[in-house]
């Protein structure tokens, strides 16, 4: 017999925190779900940056940030592990969650993110009994996860939860490695997109000029943080490497992050500068034109858990072109919604960009696909639907 709860209190290192922010905004469509669906949702979160308010409440979900020694950086940003910094931050959000816990009657506590808030959540309701449930979504093994010292730890947390969830196959397999063999019950639960927010244009002239794309030329897009493992210096390398004399070429690349400069000093190296344009970072809602406008969405990462953004290229109708890496094969059906390359292959990119590129009917195709993958797989009723399946696991 399934059991839905009642109230859940969803412990997360990244909510948004201002109107339209990107941060997070995956976990707060899932708890916008859970409330439409007659489910009470509380959120426990870090105050990253000082403007953002301590308590609030957004769409009936009920938000705490609390408050740490931060330096208005988000956990990505860092090379290295910021011990004080780490240390601050887990004694206050284990501090809060406590406060929460005696206050709050939750039927399920969700720690987002193994380390360090599922580490948070398994330390904070110690001695409570209340079911725990880890979402593991990749950087948090795949970067945090690899760190010497924090594996012990990472381990000691999975092991601690009634139930973990992975967004891939790939990153499921390597919860159970990691956790060991006594880790407790292990499901896929993948994120899911806003297929309302996220659609195929209607009048792609009229998106294209939403977007400031002149032309005729073709946009291959980028979207996400420009750190290294999201290899998009590859990018540029098979970019560098493309015959235009058919047809020009233009690289978007949204987003903001420690590469960017580097980024852009290889690109005059290369000699694709006037090819390339950086957007800088978007607030969530300023991104589905691009989304639409664009011809073949790119992600050639060294490593990734799942990718959200190649839910919204999907559900754009577009086709994408990804590496071999993590959960990216699960959305992108070589041949079917996109391309697939091994990672570290610049040359094999290339070819991919090349083929997609040309071939027009081939985009549409993958495109119309991949639309109907994000309507039948990953819309956000479906992926609640699995949530509450995960609950009903850690219930009972």
């Amino acid at each position: 017999m399934n059991r839905s709860p009642k109230r859940v209190l969803f412990v997360t290192p990244t909510y948004p925190d201002r109107p339209g922010g990107v941060r997070g905004t995956f976990i707060k469509d899932l708890a916008d779900e859970l409330v439409r669906r007659g489910i009470a949702v509380d959120v426990l979160t870090p105050r990253i940056f000082e403007d953002s308010p301590a308590v609030e409440e957004t769409d009936g979900v009920n938000i705490t940030r609390f408050s740490f020694r931060s330096e208005q950086k988000i956990l990505a940003d860092y090379s290295s592990i910021p011990v004080k910094l780490m240390l601050s931050y887990m004694r206050c959000g284990i501090r809060a969650l406590r406060r929460a816990l005696r206050e709050g009657e939750y039927d399920i506590l969700h720690g987002h993110w193994a380390i360090p808030t599922g580490l948070m959540a398994a330390l904070g309701r110690r001695h409570r009994g209340i079911p725990l449930v880890i979402s593991t979504h990749g950087s948090d093994l795949l970067v945090w996860g690899m760190k010497p010292g924090l594996k012990s730890l990472l381990r000691w947390t999975l092991r601690q939860a009634q139930v973990c969830t992975a967004n891939s196959e790939p990153l499921l397999n390597l919860t159970t490695e990691l956790g060991g063999r006594t880790v407790p019950e292990s499901l896929i639960f993948e994120t899911g997109v806003d297929i309302a927010q996220f659609h195929p244009a209607s009048d792609i002239a009229e998106a294209r000029e939403a977007a400031g794309f002149e032309g005729t030329d073709l946009h291959v897009l980028f979207v996400g943080n420009l750190i290294g493992r999201k290899g998009i210096d590859l990018a540029l390398q098979a970019l560098s490497q493309l015959d235009t004399s058919e047809s020009r070429v233009k690289f978007i690349i949204v987003g903001g992050g420690k590469e960017r400069d580097a980024l852009g000093d290889q690109a005059e190296r290369l000699g694709v500068a006037s090819q390339v344009q950086f957007v800088g970072p978007l607030s969530h809602d300023q991104l589905p034109p691009y989304f639409r406008a664009c011809d073949v969405f790119l992600l050639p990462s060294r490593s990734e858990g799942m990718g959200i953004v190649l839910l919204e290229a999907a559900a754009s109708g577009k086709p994408a072109i990804g590496t071999s890496v993590g959960g990216i094969p699960t959305i992108i059906r070589s041949g079917e919604t996109g391309l697939i390359v091994p990672p570290e292959d610049s040359d094999a990119l290339a070819l991919a960009l090349a083929q997609l590129l040309r071939d027009k009917e081939m985009r549409l195709r993958m495109g119309q696909q991949a639309r109907q993958l994000a309507e039948r797989e990953y819309s956000r009723d479906a992926q609640v639907g699995k949530l509450l399946t995960v609950y009903s696991h850690a219930l009972s």
